[in-house]
């Protein structure tokens, strides 16, 4: 944790009411999954994860405060931009703050999918 506090500016803001906590958010410099070729004045992302907020507090705003709070964080922290992955049901909630859907492919691996692709070792692709 304190690692990940330091290297990759990991932080976590709760919402609380009367002492409870009702929502949370994660954020950190995102990881990117290849190596980073612009200077970090032009591309240094940061990363919005784990967004959460107790069913009847939800539509209250509170993700919006959180999402602030984040969104202020990371900006103080020299990013140029947040991404995140959002569920259908927070998909609503983020174009209204400004984020634009973006696109992405997954493939995840099972023990026929490679003969189900035609995909053959043997062959050498």
């Amino acid at each position: 944790m304190k690692s990940g506090r330091k290297t990759r500016h990991l932080a976590s803001f709760l919402a609380f009411y009367e002492g409870t906590p009702v929502g949370s958010v994660s954020v950190q410099l995102h990881l990117l999954p290849y190596p980073q070729v612009l200077k970090a004045s032009i591309s240094k992302p940061g990363y919005v994860w784990s967004v959460w907020v107790e069913q009847e507090f939800r539509g209250l705003g509170v993700a919006t405060k959180l999402m602030s709070k984040a969104a202020a964080y990371l900006k103080s922290r020299g990013c140029t931009g947040i991404v995140l992955h959002s569920s259908k049901a927070g998909e609503a909630l983020y174009r209204s703050l400004g984020f634009e859907p973006a696109h992405e492919m997954r493939m995840t691996f099972g023990t026929d999918d490679l003969n189900a692709a035609n995909i053959s070792s043997e062959r050498g692709t």
